[in-house]
């Protein structure tokens, strides 16, 4: 850290400040409802066909994910010493997506999640998706302020990034040539650990209000949970009975970029901060979910179907004492 403060110092020139306007020592909250939407790559009901023998015509039926309100909050506590400060901040965010599909006349629905009949190709007449979200990532960074020039501030940023991520995925297959209604339900839970490290700026166009941009980026060490069921409704017929556990790591990036407006009082409190801002987050490889391609060979199974990401809006306010 001290050689990316070197180079930053060495790159910034330093600029003379307003007295009001620095912040030399103390408390910060901030809070933050944000209104995201999640896209996860791999998660796809099946493939819609004019034909049950070929895919001539056909279209991929996916999900149509939903925009919900989540939440972001902050504490920390800035030194005297050499601008520094310290903060605990929190993500979160419960989100759904669902769809259904019905073949056509003459045409066919091909399931792409369940288990290969051995008496050859199966296709439905309706399918039916529903997929659930709960992701919280939680952020300990420390942080320094440095002054390129009374317009331009840079915030280089390293630390600790934990992150809970659950994905459950519920469907349902019917007609057809299915007997009856074909239920398949999986879990794909992932927790992990790992360094962050990330770059905020701020640029003021007039007193007030200024530009900004943030990113951060973090690799977790964690541990996949994956289960797996499928079985047949009517006859009560238990398929598939599947759980796996292994460890792996994850890349994660966090981008934001929007405008805010900032006031400095004398008081007790010294700063308020409001802010609209854009957030893109990308979490890579979170779709583990498991798919067989063989019934002869039955442990012949592809996954890391695809990656997941969220993207949205958040205004925030933070009060510094």
């Amino acid at each position: 850290m001290k050689k990316i403060t070197g180079i930053m110092i060495a790159l910034c020139a330093m600029g003379s400040l307003h007295a009001e306007d620095e912040l030399q020592q103390g408390a910060f909250f901030s809070v933050a409802p944000v209104y995201w939407k999640a896209d996860g790559q791999g998660l796809a009901l099946g493939i819609e066909s004019s034909s049950p023998q070929n895919l001539r015509r056909s279209q991929v039926k996916n999900l149509h994910f939903e925009w919900d309100f989540g939440f972001e909050v902050g504490l920390g506590y800035r030194i005297p010493h050499d601008l520094w400060s310290f903060s605990l901040n929190l993500k979160h965010l419960h989100t759904t997506a669902e769809s259904s599909a019905h073949a056509k006349e003459g045409g066919a629905l091909f399931p792409l999640w369940t288990f290969p009949s051995s008496s050859g190709s199966q296709f439905a007449e309706k399918a039916h998706g529903h997929w659930r979200l709960h992701l919280g990532l939680l952020d300990f960074l420390m942080e320094k302020q440095l002054r390129c020039s009374r317009f331009l501030s840079l915030f280089p940023q390293v630390g600790l990034r934990s992150s809970w991520i659950r994905q459950k995925y519920n469907l349902e297959y019917s007609g057809g040539n299915f007997s009856g209604e074909e239920t398949v339900r999986m879990k794909n839970k992932f927790w992990g650990i790992g360094p962050a490290i990330g770059m905020r700026s701020d640029w003021t166009m007039v007193r007030h209000v200024s530009l900004f941009a943030d990113l951060l980026a973090s690799i977790n060490y964690g541990q996949f949970y994956l289960h797996q069921d499928e079985d047949q409704t009517e006859t009560k017929l238990k398929v598939l009975g599947l759980h796996g556990i292994y460890k792996q790591s994850i890349w994660m990036a966090d981008i934001t970029a929007g405008i805010r407006w900032s006031q400095f009082y004398s008081g007790t409190l010294k700063h308020v901060s409001v802010e609209i801002a854009w957030d893109q987050i990308f979490l890579y490889g979170q779709n583990q979910h498991m798919q067989f391609v063989s019934s002869q060979e039955k442990g012949m199974m592809v996954s890391n179907q695809g990656d997941l990401a969220l993207i949205g809006f958040h205004v925030k306010a933070q009060f510094d004492f």
